[in-house]
């Protein structure tokens, strides 16, 4: 069995773009099949019907949301169109889980904003556009709102917005036949002072919600209530060795697709960190570290089989590829791949 993964890269010119590998999901061999021109191209996301592939882009003609129309059979991306977005491009772009809204944060510009998916996969002007405003008590990193990211439940029926900046997360309501996103009674939920949420990932049963903390370099753990989208902490953990003490900055997270093991990236320390997930209570154990083998690990993916596991690494210009143990959840290093720049992975 074969599937494709696309990596986005934040490289300039024509090292820049969307490459594309195959990956054999037995023996871990990889094959280099293409590369898409696409400026900027720091965060990518796969409609769920393979059909198509949505970008960040970032040039002198346009700042925004590319889509593209993508050929399942051979891989090829065909660019059907770009919206511009204010304020310059998001930094984060993520499709609902039914294919019918893309949402992109804009880090800088303080928002979160919704593109309705056309019919064919093309992306219309945004519907909607949420400005948060507030701060937090790091001077340095959190003297604004700073949206970072925006994730849909496994149901589809609420979307959640990581606030780095002001140490929330927000939940609305995903209306995917308006387009809106929609505030909700519970509204949001605080983290600790100063942690700076990041990302997020939902455990695969849907009751429990893992939330990287860049800042802190924790994860927070919250059981979720899929009938509102409320969230209770249970549970923090670090990211980090205990007598590590040198610069937190997470960046990554996810949950093993069997829902066994939560993995992150730890940017400085240069990592995978690796828990194992109690499937009663949700909560964490630590089970130890993987080096990435490159510089800042800003981001990594899981294929959804479970086997294995690449991780970008950005300053160094090289992702590494790891089989997933499937009854430890520990990572074995396998090969070494060459890609400028590189700031996201996504597997078919």
């Amino acid at each position: 069995m074969k599937t494709f993964v696309y990596f986005g890269s934040r490289a300039k010119e024509e090292k820049g773009g969307i490459y594309c590998y195959s990956l054999d999901l037995e023996s871990g061999k990889m094959e280099f099949l293409s590369q898409t021109p696409c400026p900027d191209a720091s965060f990518i996301s796969i409609h769920p019907n393979k059909k198509f592939l949505y970008s960040l882009t970032k040039s002198d003609q346009a700042k925004g949301l590319s889509s593209f129309a993508l050929d399942p059979n051979t891989s090829a991306l065909t660019h059907i169109n770009t919206v511009e977005t204010p304020a310059g491009a998001p930094s984060h772009v993520q499709i609902d889980r039914i294919g019918a809204n893309v949402f992109g944060a804009n880090y800088g510009a303080q928002y979160a904003i919704l593109n309705p998916v056309r019919a064919d996969g093309g992306l219309d002007e945004h519907s909607d556009l949420h400005k948060y405003e507030g701060s937090g008590p790091n001077k340095d990193r959190q003297e604004a709102s700073h949206p970072h990211s925006v994730f849909t439940s496994p149901d589809n029926r609420f979307a959640l917005v990581c606030d780095l900046g002001t140490d929330s997360v927000y939940v609305y309501e995903n209306d995917t036949i308006n387009h809106k996103l929609v505030p909700t009674e519970f509204g949001q939920v605080k983290t600790a002072p100063g942690a700076g949420p990041r990302h997020l990932a939902f455990h695969p049963n849907g009751q429990h919600v893992y939330v990287l903390n860049e800042m802190a370099s924790t994860v927070g753990v919250y059981d979720y209530t899929p009938a509102t989208g409320a969230l209770s902490e249970v549970q923090t953990i670090d990211t980090l060795p205990a007598d590590y003490d040198e610069i937190r900055w997470a960046a990554e997270i996810l949950v093993s697709p069997d829902g066994r093991f939560l993995y992150s990236s730890n940017r400085g320390h240069e990592s995978i960190a690796i828990f194992s997930i109690d499937q009663s209570t949700g909560k964490l154990t630590s089970i130890g570290h993987e080096p990435t083998r490159g510089k800042q690990p800003r981001n990594f993916g899981i294929d959804p089989t479970g086997r294995w596991l690449i991780a970008a690494n950005m300053d160094s210009d090289n992702c590494e590829l790891f089989r997933i143990d499937p009854v430890t959840g520990t990572l074995t290093h396998t090969r070494s791949l060459e890609i400028p720049g590189c700031a996201r992975v996504a597997f078919l």
